[in-house]
């Protein structure tokens, strides 16, 4: 008997299906399920996990580890140094010095995991990703998640070359020709994975007929597919025409379930875990002191701050003048007391304001 073979690589999750002329089968990936996390793990060893067991290993090796980040080393210095002198010469020696960079090597990490891989087919400048030193294309990543689908596959149909897989209608990405190079490399790691032929179907247009095969007698002269993943979200809309659906046009956005989540991450979890605290903690400490120097400087006698400021600036005998000398006539003490109060004032209005930047800075982020 020959079956029809379908594969639905995820951004998240991955599931395929057989078809025997009669029914569609979901084929378990996962035990006996039938949905399998799209998660490719990688260790030092270079020795790789798929699925669930990628992100459970990922999980085990990290539960209770201390991150410690060392810096790269990104090159090295040499210079000559002589410690003699004409009188007595000595050896030059050369003294090499490393150049560090940033501290982003984590160098108690057991692996890396990969998920989401599908969102990078697309982007012609994301060739390879560096794992421990090594590089590895992405192609290499994806690879082992359709070589155990089809082994999957084979464990329920025997041997299986030939596929219809699906893709989004519009991979992620800016380029012009994101869903050529998408496709190209797609149709590579399927190669690698043993599915040599590989007949590929736009997603939505695919659910359409798989929904339109479980409910042949839909009513309706419109019918509207959305397929909503964890990367892209696309639509379908097809026509009734003569007893038939034909697909009038398709679309595809780069909005999925992974950029809801990373939204949650940003605003609900990261806060949690300090994100935006530098500027927090800045505007209110900012703003305490501001709000505080000018009460301690009003709680000062007048007389006693002002002659302090000025001894402080002033040479001694500079800054006292007769009773009747015309600069106290024409800035008299209430001047400078009105003047005083103005600017203490100020200050304590802008620490205040500084105080409310950094509880409303708090709360967005």
């Amino acid at each position: 008997m020959s079956y029809g073979v379908g594969i639905d690589f995820g951004t998240s999750n991955s599931t395929a299906a057989v078809y025997d002329g009669l029914r569609v089968h979901l084929v378990p990936l996962e035990g006996p399920d039938p949905i399998m996390p799209s998660a490719t793990y990688i260790d030092r060893d270079l020795q790789t996990l798929t699925g669930q067991a990628a992100i459970d290993r990922y999980i085990q090796d990290n539960t209770g580890r201390t991150v410690e980040l060392i810096p790269e080393i990104i090159g090295e210095t040499s210079a000559f140094v002589e410690h003699g002198d004409s009188e007595n010469p000595a050896p030059v020696e050369t003294v090499t010095k490393k150049i560090y960079g940033q501290p982003l090597i984590d160098s108690g990490l057991h692996g890396r995991l990969f998920r989401g891989t599908k969102r990078l087919l697309g982007d012609p400048r994301v060739r390879r990703l560096m794992v421990f030193g090594h590089p590895f294309r992405l192609v290499a990543l994806i690879t082992p998640l359709l070589l155990r689908i089809r082994k999957a596959l084979e464990t329920q149909i025997g041997p299986v070359s030939e596929g219809h897989l699906g893709h989004p209608v519009n991979f992620e990405g800016r380029d012009a020709f994101r869903n050529t190079t998408a496709l190209q490399r797609l149709a590579e790691a399927y190669k690698y994975a043993g599915v040599r032929t590989a007949h590929f179907y736009p997603e939505p247009i695919a659910a359409a007929v798989s929904y339109l095969t479980a409910h042949p007698d839909v009513g309706g002269q419109y019918l509207l597919t959305l397929d909503f993943g964890g990367g892209t979200l696309d639509f379908c809309v097809l026509q009734r025409e003569r007893g038939r659906f034909n697909v009038i046009t398709t679309h595809g956005i780069a909005l999925g379930g992974d950029h809801i989540d990373q939204q949650l991450f940003r605003v609900l979890l990261f806060p949690l875990l300090g994100k935006g605290e530098s500027w927090r903690k800045i505007l209110l400490y900012s703003g305490i002191i501001t709000a505080a120097i000018p009460i301690i400087l009003y709680l000062i006698p007048f007389g006693l701050l002002f002659s302090t400021v000025h001894s402080v600036f002033f040479a001694p005998g500079t800054w006292v003048f007769p009773k009747d000398a015309v600069l106290l006539q024409v800035y008299p003490i209430g001047f400078w007391k009105s003047a005083a109060f103005s600017l203490f004032l100020r200050g304590f209005v802008t620490g205040w304001l500084l105080i409310l930047a950094g509880f409303i800075v708090g709360k967005r982020k």
